[in-house]
Formats: structure tokens, sequence, C-alpha cells
């Protein structure tokens, strides 16, 4: 009686299991999962420009799409790009981007003539830009003007730099022979050709900077240097910092004015040499550190009082090591202790 209990236990606890478990099946099976994100993530192959973004990162763009931002900025975003190329044909469509709702879709309609719209929508928290016009050819020749305008946009805004810039900018061949230069330099070069001599004038023939040695061949790499230029009836000479970049067979200089960085350092070597005489009269020893507390100057009387070698002094060594050089030499009153005096002097 007792083994027939157990046995009925024993399938009774059995059933439930079974039970249980064909309940979960049940529910895993009639359970309706979520479309993964990633499927929204991609643009179908459109034949008009489309972005789709996630926050400023482009997720993908048709073909069409990636042309008309294929020559953005650098440093800017590619959202910004867009925008950039799109915002004369929709002057408002940074505001409407923002004001852009979840889940929400709006239609925006083109200032020109040639019916151009654009749709903005966001699913999921993605952003989607899409163009269309009426007509594939009327599209795809208004997509075409959108790209030449953007590229305009961009060679004129290069053009004014270029030409308002106070940096000198020219570009010389191989063989360092003058190929395109801006306004900056241009005026450089007239100014150092004589009176007598600029009628006529049309395009420097000779190198404004003629000790710049010439970039070598293949040379993929940026270098510089500064270098004065010597106009006729100037004594002051122009001084100016010059960066060379090579780039496929030409190199692109960068000329920065340097008179005032020219100036500071003159004036700071008269003024060290000016301290330098007055120091050198003193009797008194003196030692001029840095903020490093490195060793920056000192005078004759100095040695003379410490006994401290000259060739010792002109490493600049610092105050710890000037301490440590005249405790070794017993120039200084032994301390109770050494190093809690020296971490008192460094601290002063």
């Amino acid at each position: 009686m007792l083994l027939t209990n157990e046995l009925i236990h024993f399938f009774a606890a059995g059933s439930f299991a079974l039970i249980g478990l064909f309940a979960a099946v049940q529910a895993i099976r009639s359970y309706s999962f979520p479309a993964p994100r990633q499927s929204v993530k991609t643009l179908p192959d459109l034949q008009t420009p489309a972005f789709l973004f996630d926050q400023d990162t482009l997720v993908d763009a048709s073909p069409s799409g990636a042309a008309l931002i294929a020559n953005s900025q650098a440093g800017q975003s590619d959202r910004d790009a867009v925008i950039a190329v799109l915002s004369r044909q929709f002057p408002n469509l940074r505001e409407k981007i923002l004001s852009l709702g979840t889940d929400c879709s709006v239609a925006l309609a083109g200032t020109g003539d040639a019916g151009l719209g654009l749709t903005l929508s966001d699913r999921q928290g993605l952003l989607r830009i899409s163009l269309n016009a009426p007509g594939v050819e009327a599209a795809t020749r208004h997509y075409e003007d959108l790209e030449r305008e953007s590229l305009l946009d961009e060679l004129n805004m290069l053009r004014l730099i270029t030409r308002d810039t106070p940096q000198l900018i020219w570009t010389e061949d191989a063989q360092g022979h003058l190929i395109w230069a801006n306004a900056a330099y241009l005026s450089y070069a007239d100014r150092q050709m004589p009176d007598d001599d600029r009628s006529g004038r049309v395009w420097p023939g000779e190198r404004l900077f003629a000790d710049i040695p010439p970039p070598l061949p293949n040379d993929p790499r940026t270098f510089g240097g500064r270098h004065a230029l010597q106009l006729p009836g100037e004594r002051a000479e122009h001084w100016f910092d010059i960066t060379a970049v090579p780039q496929d067979g030409s190199v692109i200089y960068f000329a920065i004015d340097a008179n005032a960085a020219v100036r500071a350092e003159r004036a700071q070597q008269e003024f060290q040499q000016t301290l330098a005489k007055t120091f050198a009269q003193l009797s008194t020893g003196l030692a001029i550190f840095n903020r490093k507390r490195q060793l920056a100057m000192f005078n004759p009387a100095l040695l003379d009082m410490t006994g401290l070698a000259f060739g010792f002094m002109s490493t600049r060594p610092t105050i710890d090591m000037v301490l440590h050089r005249l405790r070794e030499t017993r120039k200084l009153p032994e301390p109770k202790n050494y190093n809690t005096w020296k971490e008192q002097f460094s601290a002063l």
C-alpha cells in the first residue's frame, strides 16, 4: 500500500512538470518578438537623394545622396553637411529637424520653381531625409544643380579666404617654379621689385624666398622654418614662419608673419645681456632660477664665493642639485635635518 502511494505521488509530480513545460512552450510560440532595430538602419536602392541619421551620425545614404555631400568641409558632421547643401532650397531645414517629434513625418516644399520637395520622418529615433521632384529627368537635373551650387559655394568661399587672408600662400612645382599665389604673396612680390622695373610686370618670375631649399622628390612630409625677406628701400627685415606641404608633385607653402615673435625674442636677448652685464659688476653672489627651478643666470661673484665650477653651472642645474653640490663641498652649514631644510628652501 505504501509503494502504491509513492507511485501515485511520482506520476502526479511528473504530470504537473509536463503540463508546466507544455505551457512554457506554448507561451514562447505565441509570443511575437519585436523586429530588430537594425532593419530600419538601411535604405532601399533609391534613385533620389536620401539620408538616414542616428543623431549626427550618417547611418546610410543613397548613391545620389552620398554624391551631394562628397565634398563636405573637414570637421563638419554629415548632418550639417546635408543641411548646408539643402539650405538654399529649404532655408528652415535645421529648425524643422530640431522640432520634428518622435515617429512623425513632415513634408517641405522648396523655394525654387522646379517643384523640389523634401520629406523628414522619424522612426524609432532615426531621422530620414529624402528629396523628391516631379519626373526623373527633372529630378536628376535638379539634383545635379544642387551639387553644382554646393561646389560653387565652396569654391567662392575658398577664393574669399585666400584673397583676404594676411597669410602668404603659394604653390610651386617640383622644380621650384611658381604655379599659383594669393594676393598677399603677390603684394610682397610687387614690393620686392624696384620702382623703375615695375612697368609691365604681370607675374613674378623669381622665388620670393630664395633661401628656402627645394623639397625632396616624393617626400610627403610637412616641413618648414623661419625665413627673412628684405625689401628694397627698407632697413628692417620681414620675418615669416613658413610651412611647406607636398601635394602630388607640387608644394603648397604657407607663410605667417613672425615679425612680432622675432622682435620679442631679440628684446628678451638684449634684456638678458643687459642684466648679465649689470650682475657681472656686483660683488654679491647672484643666482636666478626659472619656474622649473633650473638655473637661468648667475654672476662671477657667486662662483668666487661658493667655489662652484663654471662647467657645472653652465649645465643649468636645479636648485636641489646646487644645494647638494654646496653640501658636498661643505659650503653650507650642516642642518640637523638636511632633507627637511632642503624641502623648506625649495618651497620658497
